[in-house]
């Protein structure tokens, strides 16, 4: 994997795993982003500090992909590259809505195959998808689906009109306190207006 502003180093450990080092080439701060792509398809990308290792400042300084492809796992480098080594250059059209999700601390699974963004809040699972939950958000203005279920069949599902709704009803506890764990729910959130149906 090439991005422009990057130098990579890559190393394969003996059970096939393969870690590289994405270093930047002209940094203002010191650290690097590690993509670890394992055997299984599955992916790490984690920012370290100077030493080589994580800074352990919270949410936002790694990312777990689940069956990892090139586009995602270039996309959360991008991401981890402008949150924590101030690369805007490498920025593209989806960095704002990845960062956001990363410093929520979000990770990518999948949903019938499709990536999607995915938290534990609570005895909750959260996914968070694009509209149609087919994909993640690509740019915070556009809509948003959260998907929040349980242990039991019940489902709650959030349509919000941006993606930062979406965030804001997770950040008030709409979305763990309206559950409702005997039915579905379903809400529709946006900016000036968020009620129950």
């Amino acid at each position: 994997m090439r991005i422009d502003g990057l130098k990579a180093t890559i190393s394969t450990l003996p059970d096939r795993t393969k870690t590289t080092d994405f270093v930047p080439l002209n940094a203002t701060r010191q650290g690097l982003i590690r993509l670890t792509k394992f055997p299984d398809s599955d992916a790490v990308v984690e920012f370290l500090d100077h030493s080589g290792e994580r800074p352990d400042i919270g949410p936002g300084e790694s990312v777990v992909i689940t069956a990892a492809d090139d586009v995602l796992t270039d996309r959360m480098i991008r991401a981890l590259a402008s949150i924590h080594l101030g690369l805007r250059e490498l920025e593209n059209g989806y960095t704002a809505a990845d960062s956001r999700m990363i410093e929520e601390g979000f990770v990518i699974g999948r949903v019938h195959g499709n990536p999607v963004w995915v938290k534990t809040e609570g005895c909750l699972t959260i996914v968070l998808g694009n509209e149609d939950v087919s994909g993640l958000p690509s740019n915070p203005n556009e809509p948003a689906t959260i998907v929040a279920f349980g242990q039991t069949d019940a489902r709650l599902v959030f349509l919000a009109d941006e993606l930062e709704t979406a965030l804001t009803a997770l950040d008030t506890g709409l979305i763990t306190n309206s559950f409702q764990p005997q039915g579905n729910v379903t809400l529709v959130g946006s900016k000036g207006n968020r009620r129950l149906h």
